[in-house]
């Protein structure tokens, strides 16, 4: 967590939808940075073998469709909660997320 190179801004209002090339999935957004989500709310089943996931985040007035790598896992209670990189972030994106930073 030492190692992050923008500054992470936690979130109550952001929510997504995933797919993973097998199935589809919809949860909350727990933080956000320029480059990087932590999506909550994953099945445990997730395998997250997959290497790229495709996902919509919804809030604030605003979509945004990206896709983004997933770098770690940890169970929490029924479900899984996902750190993942965004890859090539859509336009808008770094300006939406500086609107949200304190």
């Amino acid at each position: 967590m030492e190692k992050r190179r923008h500054q992470r801004t936690a979130m109550t209002t952001l929510s997504f939808d995933a797919f993973d090339g097998v199935g589809f999935f919809r949860g909350d957004i727990a933080d956000v940075s320029r480059l990087g989500i932590c999506m909550t709310d994953f099945p445990r089943k997730l395998k997250c073998e997959a290497r790229l996931i495709n996902v919509i985040i919804t809030g604030g007035g605003e979509r945004f469709k990206m896709q983004v790598i997933p770098k770690w896992t940890r169970d929490k209670g029924y479900g899984k909660t996902l750190g993942a990189e965004i890859l090539s972030p859509p336009l808008g994106w770094a300006e939406f997320i500086m609107s949200l930073e304190p």
